[in-house]
């Protein structure tokens, strides 16, 4: 943990408990990055938590709400679950309350967690680094399974891509034979405009992928909707006529884990990441956002691994 950021919360308030002050700290953090990254102070980003606290005095106390309102929207549209955004407003409030006391601010900002976060399922706390490897050896053998079902077949490959690789349902859809190489697949992503970005993938991913792939057209969509219909497909979207659809991409998720989406799955994949080991900057490459803050987010770890991982990004 960065210490200059848990002493100046310790500072702020010396009765939290340890443990405390190391999440608050960690959350502080994302938010001044967060708040770095949309270039809201045109003299350039605060160095340390101090000189957050006083840009945010400096802003009025309305800007310095809505910017922390604002913050908490996007962790919420980026799927962060309600417990965690009231524990991060809490932080927030609790902070900016004792640096009023101090005169460190003219004022508490005063915010609550937004409304409309989806509370985490049950079981998705349960789908840890072994039960992802376990289901990602599974769907790899029956993907690779000459003698199974093409329907099958596919739904293995999709589970192993995504157990594997944390890609996106669109990145997933998007695949064309072109775009597997031995050392991974290059992704293009929620935007049109999107460059392609060569996303790592293990070789039982890539494998299953080109067992079930279609390979007649380069540039065509990999993997088909299992009825062979050219129809279908999202255009609007970029994913190609013939292509799997959405739909199939859920119902594969749910033959392997039943009540889990497949983005809870990318979820997963990212916090078995974090849980191993790997720091936020490469975590943050390997879900391709641009903002770190939108990568912790992801995480469904606690609070003080989030808090390590921040500190490790800016060390």
């Amino acid at each position: 943990m960065h210490l200059a950021t848990v002493r100046a919360i310790e500072v702020f308030d010396p009765a939290l408990a340890a443990r405390t002050r190391h999440a608050y700290a960690g959350i502080w953090r994302l938010w001044r990055i967060w708040a770095a990254g949309r270039r809201v102070w045109p003299d350039g980003p605060p160095a340390d938590l101090p000189a957050f606290v006083a840009l945010l005095g400096a802003m009025g106390r309305p800007a310095a709400i809505d910017l922390a309102a604002c913050w908490l929207a996007d962790l919420r549209d980026a799927g962060r679950r309600a417990a965690t955004l009231r524990l991060y407003a809490r932080a927030i409030v609790s902070v900016s309350a004792r640096a009023a006391e101090l005169e460190l601010l003219p004022w508490p900002i005063v915010v609550k967690a937004p409304r409309g976060a989806v509370a985490t399922p049950a079981r998705r706390v349960d789908v840890g680094a072994e039960i992802l490897q376990s289901a990602a050896t599974r769907a790899a053998s029956v993907a690779l399974d000459d003698a199974t079902d093409d329907r099958r077949r596919l739904y293995a490959a999709i589970v192993v891509t995504l157990c594997d690789t944390a890609i996106r349902t669109v990145e997933l859809l998007r695949l064309r034979p072109c775009d597997i190489e031995p050392a991974g697949l290059w992704l293009r992503g929620k935007g049109q405009e999107t460059a392609p970005v060569l996303q790592p993938a293990t070789r039982r991913a890539v494998a299953a992928l080109l067992a079930v792939g279609a390979h007649d057209a380069p540039r065509g969509p990999l993997l088909l909707h299992p009825r062979g219909d050219r129809s279908r497909g999202d255009v609007t979207q970029g994913i190609p006529a013939g292509a799997c659809t959405r739909g199939i991409v859920r119902a594969a998720v749910t033959a392997y884990f039943p009540g889990l989406t497949p983005h809870a799955l990318r979820h997963a994949r990212l916090t078995a990441w974090a849980d191993a080991g790997a720091p936020l900057h490469v975590l943050q490459r390997a879900a391709r956002h641009a903002d770190p803050a939108t990568t912790a987010g992801y995480l469904d770890t606690t609070p003080d691994r989030v808090a390590e991982l921040v500190a490790a990004l800016e060390s």
